[in-house]
Order: structure tokens, then C-alpha cells, then sequence
């Protein structure tokens, strides 16, 4: 049966004051009812708080000492905390009001939060939320590779983490994390500069579930990587290996024998992978973000010519 009323016929408040008596109107006199008298849990926090942006919450907090307790209640609660979109603006001091008595958290975004975030304030999250899904951690300047350690050592179902332009991130602490956290779909490392293949090899054996994988920018990485994640992803819908200039040919066209879930691969500035390998994926249907020759000649790509159509469309 459906929560909702059947009558929907709308009540004007100047018809429901002329219902009332003239007992009720004198007690409304004596005692003005506001926000916060409707209850907590069953309204405010489970009805309406969910449906606020992050910083009007924030404003809320400042109103009075009741509001900031309401709050903090609300986010003890939270399963998610997205501060991506007032990283600019939320201070230490907010972030530690927030996420004081949050034990339930399933998803952590702190995408772009500079400057005040820092491993001492963080850790202890993660210790407290041992069932984190998904973490975004990416452009957060002021963290080391601690951080990634405390992940690794305690959230151990994670699904989904972030470190795009972490440029602070240590081989070790990713080793740890791949050996700890084995259900990871979803994987970030753009600009991780000091990885190497060892590493990244060791993530993508512990983890064949990957469906996204990006790469980007790390230019020490070698076919190896390339060659692991052909063999061992199977579910691998997105590639990301811009910038790695050492990729080549052989190993991008593995990707097509052995990546049939493959449906979008980032090749830009990779010198030394062309439309030779190329080719073969565009026919499968995979995006490619390097545009494809104006023409392609038949005599030059007979892989294309069971597909005279394609001729015309590329």
C-alpha cells in the first residue's frame, strides 16, 4: 500500500484557521513552533537533511547550538559525504564537526580539498568507517602515502579509489593497498608519477574485477602493465594511458583479443601506438580519444575490409 494520502485536494492555511478555536489560536500565542520541534530522526534527519546541499548544511551549523547538534546527529548518520563541491570553502575545523561520530560511511569524497586536510585529520576517519566502498582523494595536496596505508589496513571492502594528481603517492602504500583490498572495480592513479610496473602489476593481479583503470601520466610504465591488464581484466570496460609514451602497438592489440567488455581507451600522446592497433578496436566499437585517419585505405587496413562501411564514417 502506498505511504501517501489519497485526498490531495489542497487545505488553504487560511481555511484550517478558521477551523481551529479560539483555545488553540491562545496557546499558539504563548508558544511559536519552529523547525526544530518537528522530530529529529523521524523528519529532519531521515526526510529532509538528505535533501540539502553540503553547504547549506554547513550554514546550518552557525544558526545556534541547537542546529549544530542537529547536524551533527544528521551526519553520525550519513553513509555518504561528498565535500567535493565546497572543497574551497569548508575549513578543518567544519570537516572535524562533521565526520566526529560518522561510523557508517560507505562513500568519502574530498576531491580538491587543499591545504587544511592533512593525514592526522583523516586517518582517524578511516579507521571509524571500515566499510568505505568508494574513497576520492584526488588533487588533495596535503596527504602522504599514511593515508593509503590507513585505507589498506582497514577498508577492506572498497570498491572504488581515487588518487588522480596525488603526485604524493609511494609505490609501497599501493602494494599494500592491492594485497589488502581485493574487490577494486574502480582505480585512479593519474599522475602518480613515482609507481612503477611492479606496482601496478601486483593491483591488477590482485583484482581482476577492474572495469576502470586509468593510468594516465605515469611515464615510467612499460607494455608490462599493458600486457598484465589484457590477460587478467576481463570485465575492463575503461583504459586510461595517456602520456604513457613507452606503450605500444603489441600490447594495445591484445587489449582487443582479450578485453571484450571494452568500450573506451585513452591513447593521447602514447607516440607509439597508431592506427595500426588502433583499427582493429575501432571496429569493435571501442571510443578511442585519438581521431582515426580521414580516410582509411582498404590495401592498408585489411582488418576494415569485411566492414566497407566503416570507409565513410571515419
Amino acid at each position: 500500500m502506498s505511504s501517501r494520502c489519497e485526498d490531495t485536494t489542497p487545505i488553504e492555511i487560511q481555511d484550517v484557521a478558521e477551523m481551529r478555536s479560539d483555545e488553540d489560536m491562545s496557546v499558539d500565542h504563548e508558544r511559536h513552533i519552529n523547525l526544530l520541534d518537528l522530530p529529529w530522526h523521524d523528519i529532519l534527519i531521515g526526510r529532509i537533511l538528505p535533501y540539502i546541499p553540503m553547504k547549506q548544511i554547513f550554514s546550518l551549523q552557525r544558526v545556534s547550538t541547537h542546529f549544530q547538534e542537529l547536524i551533527r546527529q544528521y551526519m553520525a548518520n550519513c553513509s555518504v559525504l561528498d565535500f567535493s563541491k565546497v572543497a574551497s570553502k569548508v575549513t578543518k575545523e567544519a570537516f572535524l564537526t562533521a565526520v566526529e561520530r560518522v561510523e557508517t560511511l560507505r562513500v568519502l569524497s574530498l576531491q580538491n580539498c587543499k591545504g587544511w586536510l592533512k593525514d592526522d585529520i583523516l586517518m582517524p576517519v578511516f579507521s571509524r568507517n571500515k566499510y568505505l566502498q568508494r574513497i576520492d582523494l584526488g588533487s588533495s595536496s596535503g596527504l602522504t602515502s599514511q593515508s593509503v596505508h590507513c585505507i589498506a589496513v582497514n577498508c577492506y571492502d572498497l570498491r572504488s579509489i581515487s588518487l588522480s594528481e596525488c603526485h604524493w603517492v609511494q609505490a609501497p602504500s599501493v602494494a599494500v593497498l592491492a594485497l589488502n583490498c581485493r574487490k577494486l572495480q574502480h582505480v585512479d592513479l593519474t599522475s602518480c608519477w613515482e609507481l612503477d610496473d611492479e606496482t601496478i602489476v601486483t593491483l591488477i593481479m590482485t583484482n581482476p574485477g577492474l572495469k576502470f583503470l586509468s593510468l594516465a601520466k605515469i611515464y615510467g610504465i612499460t607494455d608490462v602493465v599493458v600486457d598484465m591488464v589484457a590477460r587478467s581484466c576481463p570485465k575492463l570496460e575503461c583504459l586510461n594511458i595517456q602520456g604513457c609514451w613507452r606503450i605500444t602497438n603489441s600490447v594495445i592489440r591484445l587489449l582487443g583479443d582479450c578485453c571484450p567488455k571494452l568500450r573506451r581507451l585513452e591513447v593521447e600522446d602514447c607516440r607509439d601506438v597508431t592506427e595500426a592497433s588502433l583499427a582493429r578496436l575501432r571496429v569493435k566499437g571501442v571510443e578511442i580519444d585519438a581521431k582515426a585517419p580521414r580516410r582509411l585505405h582498404e590495401a592498408q587496413h585489411p582488418v576494415l575490409a569485411p566492414y566497407p562501411a566503416l570507409y565513410h564514417q571515419i
